[in-house]
């Protein structure tokens, strides 16, 4: 058997006896080593037990159920043994199973567990990993854990015989997008506080043909703001390009077509919505139609109201989040019930129970603004354009959940209720920690060829976006910064460059204004191109008889790691040593053998065979010999 050191280990015994009925009061189980009967591990008489293993080992079997199993603890690395069971029965019979004793192999480090799971999952599919390993402590069992604290696993044990055990954890939970190539780790714990543990990625393929819509139900619709609905849908053939119609044709989208990658193609509608007040709790339903079948998708609008007791109304969320150290910019529009004022004075308060606290007034004296946002507000564009947005300038952990709102009435807003304004507040949320960037491969990695990474960041401050950066110096960079909705921007930066064979990842690292970073490392696993291996001369070449010749076998490859082994195949002929050379950005192999045809050579062949790591291609010659 094996034993772990500091552990426990479990030796399995039964035993028989002539006897029919044994009576447990008066049988007497011993251990002991086999070259000495008094050298005992176990005996009930503490005072018999050898010094090393005192306190360590305890009969765990009946004796009367002809169970002999023993528990040895805490593990020494010499407890090796061989041992062997005795039994006596006082006055009676004695007998020692001198031909069955147990040797045990010391293991100084643990077994690592194994990790089972499918190479790809399909996202929004449940995926399944199994974790399991093997011991000989069945009663103090290994603990095992996930680093994944989002699922509770599922925990079995199981006796595989001749005092082998195995546990095994069983975790599931849906595969989503944000899971590709993130790492999945299980640690086991044995009894001694040995541990040892086993990571994996995991990688997620995109789930074909669902149905996708965004925003999603949670997102606040401003009345009176227009607002993109995009619907869209992944196929896998061009033949089934679908339709999308928008709430049974009653309203009316822009619908386009693209490939994303290989023969994987994108439907997508884009609604251009504008919220009424009554729209609140309306369904928007988006219906993709294939050949004979049609998938739906629907959100429920969640719209908020303008302010109606005034002249003058505005829209903006109801929350917005920033980074510490940062700036936010929260998007305000206005607009005048009747004719428009000659000039529009924009303030923005500070909203509480209590008081009236100024956030932004260009005409008031700097000491008479709130002081926590005391000479860091100011306005983001142009009220003559209708627009009321304010830029908070760095965003403090002291704003946050602070909810603020804009003021354009000539009147004093002392003269209302300021209760009135909760519900059109906004609540500022500022957090110190940053998410990673987003990054995605554009299309397949093959050395020699361009390719496409894009990574992307979510964030609200446009005038000063964080700063992307990629772990890799060439190529060229493109960066866009795209509006998306209720404040929010998404800065993207793209690189393309011509993959190598070492580039096995890339890294995408991003910092913000307050010092704040993160990265998103990407796999690339480049492919390496293999062209068909070649022969020369070809197939109509006619050979003079007796008259050497040189027959030329080559093929150009990519990478490097990739060198092939050419060998010749027909009557014991040598080729030349293989001489690679460089071709542009290509391998090329080659091989030469020097041929002098018989006339009995005419219509025989000769095959070159390229080798790539088991990866083999062949190419062949017929001979044409002409007699002198």
């Amino acid at each position: 058997m094996e034993a772990l050191v500091s552990s426990c280990v479990v030796l399995p015994c039964t035993f028989n006896y002539p006897i029919s009925q044994l009576p447990e009061s008066r049988l007497k189980g011993i251990w002991h080593k086999q070259t000495d009967i008094n050298d005992r591990i176990y005996d009930e008489d503490n005072t018999l037990i050898s010094d090393s293993f005192k306190g360590r080992t305890k009969l765990i079997g009946k004796l009367g159920e002809k169970n002999c199993t023993l528990e040895i603890n805490s593990v020494k690395n010499h407890d090796n043994g061989p041992f062997c069971f005795r039994a006596e029965i006082p006055k009676y019979d004695k007998f020692s199973f001198v031909e069955k004793c147990v040797t045990i192999k010391m293991k100084a480090e643990p077994a690592k567990p194994i990790l089972d799971h499918e190479e790809n999952f399909v996202e929004d599919s449940i995926a399944t990993f199994r974790c399991y390993v093997r011991h000989t402590c069945p009663t103090h069992h290994p603990t095992i854990k996930w680093s994944r604290s989002d699922a509770k696993p599922l925990l079995s044990y199981k006796d595989n015989g001749h005092g082998v055990w195995e546990v095994e954890s069983l975790l599931t939970f849906p595969a989503t997008k944000e899971d590709n190539h993130e790492e999945i780790t299980c640690s086991v714990t044995f009894h001694g506080n040995m541990q040892s543990e086993v990571t994996h990625k995991i990688y997620i393929k995109r789930s074909i043909n669902k149905a996708r819509i965004t925003p999603d139900s949670t997102t606040e619709f401003l009345e009176g703001v227009e607002q993109d609905i995009t619907c869209s849908v992944t196929y896998m053939c061009s033949s089934d390009q679908p339709g999308i119609v928008w709430n049974n044709g009653q309203l009316v989208g822009i619908t386009s077509y693209r490939i994303i990658q290989g023969t994987e193609y994108e439907a997508k509608s884009t609604l251009k919505f504008t919220a009424k007040a009554d729209d609140h709790g309306r369904n928007i339903v988006c219906q993709i139609n294939f050949k004979g079948t049609a998938r739906k998708v629907t959100i429920t609008l969640r719209v908020k109201r303008s302010m109606g007791s005034l002249d003058w109304s505005f829209t903006m969320p109801s929350a917005i989040a920033g980074t510490q150290g940062s700036c936010v910019v929260i998007p305000c529009n206005f607009k005048f019930k009747n004719s428009r004022h000659i000039s529009t004075d924009v303030k923005w308060y500070r909203f509480s129970p209590s008081d009236y606290s100024l956030v932004y007034n260009k005409y008031e004296s700097i000491n008479n603004i709130n002081n926590k946002f005391r000479g860091k507000t100011s306005l983001y564009g142009s009220s003559n354009d209708n627009n009321c947005s304010l830029k908070i300038q760095p965003l403090e952990m002291e704003h946050n959940q602070e909810r603020l709102f804009p003021w354009l009435d000539k009147s004093p807003i002392e003269n209302l209720y300021i209760q009135n304004f909760k519900d059109e507040t906004i609540a500022l949320e500022v957090t110190d920690s940053v998410e990673k960037p987003q990054a995605e491969l554009l299309g397949i990695a093959k050395v020699g060829e361009p390719v496409t990474l894009s990574c992307s960041v979510i964030h609200t401050c446009p005038p000063i976006p964080p700063k992307l950066s990629w772990s890799i110096s060439r190529g060229t960079r493109k960066f866009i910064n795209t509006p998306l909705y209720n404040g929010k921007w998404k800065t993207t930066m793209e690189i393309t460059w011509t993959v190598e064979e070492d580039d096995t990842s890339v890294t995408c690292s991003v910092s913000y204004l307050g010092g704040q970073t993160s990265k998103t490392e990407i796999s690339l696993n480049p492919l390496c191109p293999i062209d068909q291996v070649q022969i020369t001369p070809n197939a109509n070449t006619e050979f003079l008889e007796g008259v050497e010749q040189d027959i030329v076998c080559s093929v150009t490859y990519m990478c490097a790691k990739d060198r092939p082994y050419l060998s010749w195949s027909s009557e014991q002929l040598p080729g030349s040593m293989i001489q690679i050379t460089k071709h542009g950005k290509k391998q090329v192999a080659r091989s030469t053998l020097k041929f002098t045809p018989k006339t009995g050579d005419h219509g025989k062949t000769i095959t070159c065979q390229a080798d790539f790591r088991g990866n083999i291609q062949t190419v062949e010659i017929t001979l044409k010999v002409q007699s002198k």
